[in-house]
């Protein structure tokens, strides 16, 4: 027995759990090991002589052995790495790259909030739409005893009131509220201006959708009288009217309007109670005189233009701000629908003309050349990382989120090419007699931001990508992909009760109240009642025996069902994740990781300066040794599955198994069969070993005293039995030998 592991400094648990080291003289005509005891003795004592260890692991008082693989050299091999190995080693190969593609892809992120932000002002163009829609929308008409503006209008003397009630005293304003004219203090140029300098850059547009007479489908041969024509169909099929009914007199006020077969801007009416209206329509201008638009909107009255035949209106006005040099479009929109209910809306639509015209525009130009590289190079990554392996490529989250993003960064680029090619020149100048089209430019140039607003949340989410190695940042992220098993079949679950408590309060209040007119209103309003609650009383009003029930039934499932069924699933999960988390930590808390500060000082020289020449001696070597593992540890990682890999540690912590085995790697590797996969496996694992800087054994974990004590009487039990069988296998290999002592 070789007493020398009993030495001063050596825990004693790690005495109990060392193996024996036996040196055997053997004679040079020795009998042939036949016993497998003997050849598993004769290989340990061999492995032990050229490198210790033990294996340390609580099991029964038994005389079953660990599973070696004996190499030709005769060396045991137990082919098991710590799982905290592999994460330090995940960090320490990653960490380069993932923090260099996190600096460069922050400053992609910030060049492209910074040109969304220079090309749409926000701030200012909420203040310009919000005090245009307060003074001409929200503005109340005169002559009525109770609140009514634009959004209140229900039926053509209303909108007439309105237009020469507000709109027309708003947009031909000629003098101060102190009766001074406008053009005496700011020349003509401050005419026509609407709120402070808001300046009407056009004539204004009226325009509206006419539909031919059609037979009504109650009418049986003439015997209903109340069903007898003319009827109109809703606008999908209805037949557009061109017909020219509106004819100029010189006796009277005249509209002077006219029907445009093509080339108008596209109207598009309420999203879910109107239509497409197509591209063109029966137009009326206003010019911008006073005396001239009173006019054409007192024939348009005479002449009844708006009447059984129509089926949407829209007035446009276009604005431009000098003090901002932003120009706004807006729209006023009524839907009338066969039944005689019309719905109306307003859109504004604010752009810059020519937004490279200043020297903060030049600047901006830069980093979008800037940006524009940036965009191209990530383009051609991902491209490369496609050809190389699609099938890994398109299961990967983080690679599709970056598909999506860049065709949005495509879609966005092509919006802005479309805006910059547009003849925008027509705008520099005041136009009094004819309208122009402002607001198809600035819906294109505001969908290149709503499409950028995208783009920013699918950039900020990619940069979590960066943290993945970090359980910690990746928390919300784990939570969900863990519970979404769960969620899956639990929000289609829901989806289908939406649908049935949709047709439902369809069905049974949908002829009263508005938020249950039609289906998509219905499941909008079912689902904001989730957080928001629903109002009793209108559907009460609607059905007083039918509403306490479907209320009930309703408040039961999504509140006290669905609600909390969400909220276990998430805090389920949650608590798998944390725990995964903790183990994670623990698992790694043994291995060391090289601080952030040697691993900037390993990048930025400067940081090194103002120590001793022995010091920096010292530090050059350890950063070079690190530089060195990293190095060897990426090389490692490339022969194998990344991904599977770090999958495999994070289902072996989760499930409190703090090692990895050969045989769970072997399905991971390459090979035909499944001998030459786990030969691959165990070779790969020698190589990480080594690169790593670590040893091929199970993970040491942490023993209280009780334990310990356990441990070392089990361990001491085996080496004796051992021992015994040991010296009954040698006795006809080395019969000249004998033990110091009896046992």
């Amino acid at each position: 027995q070789d007493l020398s592991i009993f030495s001063p400094g050596v825990p004693l648990r790690a005495v109990a759990m060392a193996p024996l080291q036996i040196e055997v003289a053997e004679p040079e005509q020795a009998a042939p090991i036949k016993s497998p005891v003997a050849r598993v003795a004769q290989a340990a004592a061999q492995r032990l002589s050229k490198a210790g260890g033990f294996k340390q692991e609580e099991e029964e008082d038994d005389d079953s052995f660990p599973e070696y693989d004996v190499s030709q050299d005769g060396v045991d091999i137990e082919y098991i790495i710590p799982v905290g190995c592999v994460i330090n080693a995940f960090r320490k190969a990653k960490r380069d790259d993932d923090v260099m593609g996190a600096c460069w892809y922050i400053i992609f992120v910030l060049l492209f909030i910074f040109i969304i932000s220079s090309v749409r002002p926000v701030s200012d163009v909420f203040d310009i739409q919000h005090a245009l829609h307060e003074n001409l929308a929200a503005d109340e008409m005169p002559g009525y005893n109770f609140p009514m503006n634009f959004y209140q209008i229900a039926n053509y003397g209303d909108f007439w009131a309105w237009t020469k009630g507000i709109l027309y005293p708003a947009c031909f304003n000629y003098v101060y509220y102190n009766g001074v004219p406008r053009h005496t203090v700011y020349t003509k140029r401050n005419e026509f201006a609407v709120v402070g300098v808001n300046r009407i850059m056009t004539a204004i547009r009226f325009r509206q959708v006419r539909a031919k007479a059609a037979g009504c489908p109650a009418q049986q041969n003439g015997t209903r009288e109340l069903a007898a024509g003319p009827c109109w169909r809703e606008w999908p099929f209805a037949v557009e009217s061109p017909d020219q009914i509106f004819v100029p007199s010189p006796y009277r006020s005249s509209s002077y309007s006219s029907f445009i077969p093509s080339g108008l801007p596209l109207l598009s009416g309420d999203p879910f109670d109107g239509h497409s209206y197509g591209t063109s329509g029966h137009v009326v201008d206003l010019p911008l005189d006073g005396a001239l638009a009173l006019q054409r909107i007192d024939g348009m009255m005479i002449e009844r233009w708006t009447d059984e035949f129509t089926r949407a209106v829209s007035v446009d006005l276009n604005f431009y701000n000098p003090n901002l040099d932003i120009s706004t479009a807006m729209r006023f929109i009524m839907d009338i629908s066969v039944s005689g209910r019309i719905f109306a809306r307003v859109e504004l639509r604010s752009c810059r003309l020519f937004p490279y015209s200043t020297d903060m525009d030049m600047v901006r130009a830069v980093c979008e050349a800037i940006f524009a590289v940036f965009l191209v190079v990530y383009a051609f990554q991902e491209l490369r990382q496609f050809i190389n392996n699609p099938r890994k490529y398109i299961t990967s989250f983080w690679n599709m989120l970056e598909v999506v993003n860049l065709v949005l960064f495509g879609v966005a680029i092509s919006y802005w090419v479309a805006f910059m090619g547009m003849d925008r020149d027509v705008h520099k100048t005041r136009d009094m007699e004819n309208f122009r089209d402002l607001f198809t430019a600035a819906d294109i140039y505001e969908r290149a931001t709503v499409i950028g607003a995208i783009n920013v949340f699918c950039c900020f989410c990619k940069l979590f990508k960066y943290l993945e190695i970090y359980p910690q940042f990746q928390l919300l992220w784990d939570v969900l992909g863990h519970a979404m098993n769960a969620i899956l079949p639990f929000a289609i679950v829901m989806v289908l009760l939406v649908c049935a408590f949709a047709f439902s309060g369809f069905w049974l209040f949908g002829d009263t109240v508005a938020h249950f007119r039609h289906l998509l209103a219905c499941c909008t309003t079912l689902i904001i009642s989730l957080t928001d609650g629903l109002e009793y009383q209108p559907i009460k009003e609607a059905m007083p025996a039918a509403a306490p029930v479907w209320l009930v039934g309703w408040g039961v499932i999504s509140s006290l069902v669905a609600v909390n069924m969400f909220i276990a699933i998430l805090t389920q999960s949650y608590a798998h994740i944390q725990t995964r988390t903790n183990n994670l930590n623990k698992a790694q808390q043994d291995f060391e990781m090289p601080s952030w500060k040697m691993w900037f000082e390993s990048k930025i020289g400067f940081l090194r300066r103002g120590q001793s020449s022995a010091k920096t001696l010292v530090k050059s070597q350890q950063l070079s040794s690190m530089k060195s593992q990293a190095s060897g540890i990426r090389s490692c990682l490339k022969k194998v599955d990344e991904k599977a890999l770090w999958k495999l540690v994070l289902e072996n912590v989760a499930d409190g198994s703090f090692d990895i085995e050969a045989s769970d790697l072997a399905p991971h590797m390459s090979g035909a069969t499944p001998a030459e996969r786990l030969h691959n496996a165990r070779q790969w694992m020698t190589k990480f070993a080594a690169k790593s800087g670590t040893r091929l054994q199970r993970t040491v974990r942490e023993f209280s005293t009780v334990e310990e004590i356990r441990t070392l009487t089990m361990h001491v039990n085996r080496l004796e039995r051992e021992l015994i069988e040991l010296t009954r296998q040698l006795r006809p290999v080395a019969p000249s030998l004998r033990p110091p002592s009896p046992i």
